[in-house]
């Protein structure tokens, strides 16, 4: 059994990193939350879905409950996502960057809640893979990965701000070439 100040201290890595991602994914248009590099696979709206369903796994498989996200499509390993009960015939969150987080938001908060309501989960034994794991061994996979895709963000959202003063310069040149005609 762990502590309630390693619980303490899971809640507020999660709460840090969430944090990030809205601030990563402010004032972004949609069209920029599908936006990528060339050479880079993940726009800022697959991280974001990407980390509000590992919430949403995190939960479905130390709860046991039934989740209405269709955690097949989120790019979690098939083998983490076994053994936990999700509707296959869910959409995405939506294209703006505030569903995106609306949609995050809500899988932290009922893990969160779930995580101090209970303390089931912490006995619990998950098969993943051929694999067992502990749910504070889970769990804190779960957090590992969102911290690792959050450090994906931060570095996107720099890439986007320089493709934004491109873009901006481009056009300038060309309200300039147009001018000139």
């Amino acid at each position: 059994m762990a502590s309630d100040a390693q619980l303490a201290a899971l809640i507020d890595a999660g709460e840090a990193y969430i944090a990030k991602l809205r601030r990563f994914t402010a004032d972004v248009e949609a069209a920029e939350m599908q936006w990528t590099p060339p050479g880079i696979r993940n726009s800022l709206a697959w991280i974001s879905r990407h980390c509000a369903d590992l919430l949403w796994l995190s939960y479905a498989r130390l709860s046991g409950e039934h989740v209405q996200v269709n955690l097949g499509t989120s790019g979690i390993a098939r083998s983490a996502v076994e053994g936990a009960a999700f509707d296959q015939a869910t959409q995405d969150p939506g294209p703006s960057a505030e569903e995106h987080i609306a949609y995050l938001d809500r899988a932290w908060e009922t893990l969160k809640a779930y995580l101090r309501e209970s303390s089931d989960w912490e006995a619990a034994e998950l098969a993943v893979g051929r694999q067992r794991q502990s749910g504070w061994t889970f769990l804190q996979h779960s957090m590992c990965d969102l911290c690792y895709h959050t450090g994906q963000a931060s570095s996107l959202r720099k890439l986007l701000a320089a493709e934004r003063s491109r873009a901006r310069a481009r056009r300038q040149r060309a309200e300039r070439a147009a001018g000139k005609a």
